[in-house]
């Protein structure tokens, strides 16, 4: 993608057992210059990214550290709602 392409779509399907027990919930990202997580259409975590994305998005920074071969935990507040069971 470098030099090519500014943003990658990737979209997964995941099975939840029971419902959360609290209403934060956590993920781990790897991620370049930004990313923006998002369930049923519903931004719930980003870095870095425009306010409003399109399918064609760019990082609004170039971000050149370590940090993006690590996975960072990010917290992801008050959606548990969003997930369905």
């Amino acid at each position: 993608m470098r030099g090519k392409r500014g943003s990658a779509y990737l979209r997964w399907t995941f099975d939840r057992a029971e419902p959360p027990k609290h209403d934060e919930i956590f993920f781990d990202v790897k991620c370049g210059d930004g990313f923006a997580a998002c369930i049923n259409g519903k931004r719930i975590a980003s870095s870095n990214t425009p306010a409003k994305l399109s399918w064609n998005s760019k990082a609004e920074d170039k971000v050149n550290d370590g940090r993006a071969m690590e996975f960072r935990s990010v917290i992801l507040e008050s959606c548990a709602s969003a997930l369905k069971t």
